[in-house]
């Protein structure tokens, strides 16, 4: 399969983007897509087939990669003001830690960030520090 279309596939298939958006990205124009959906038996399959374990691990760390500097943001403000409810802190250190698990790119700093908001959260726990 052309390339393009198995990268067009690939973005149809993971939901996120619409014929238009896979279209502006791969550079041909939206009809071009309807037009591989109504005569391309190959395409059309490729685009309705069930993901890959692979494919779904891929997504799931990069939906948390995009979330951890969110979380780092929160806890950051968690630390320093001490604002944030702890239901979100915890959250947001969740969110951390799911991502640390799966992937090796969250840096040494976001580790530590994160093992800092589980010894608060532990003393919240224990009674030493208010929470909302």
């Amino acid at each position: 399969m052309d390339p393009r279309k198995k990268k067009a596939a690939e973005l149809l298939r993971s939901g996120h983007k619409s014929q238009y958006q896979v279209a502006k990205l791969i550079g041909v124009d939206r009809a071009t897509i309807g037009r591989w959906l109504k005569s391309d038996e190959e395409f059309r399959e490729e685009v309705s087939r069930e993901p890959s374990e692979e494919e779904l691990s891929t997504r799931a760390r990069g939906g948390l990669a995009d979330l951890v500097p969110q979380a780092i943001q929160l806890l950051e403000r968690a630390l320093s003001d001490g604002d944030i409810p702890a239901n979100k802190a915890t959250m947001a250190l969740n969110v951390i830690k799911a991502a640390a698990q799966l992937s090796p790119s969250v840096s040494d700093a976001d580790k530590t960030l994160a093992q800092r908001l589980a010894e608060l959260e532990k003393q919240r726990l224990d009674g030493q520090v208010e929470s909302d």
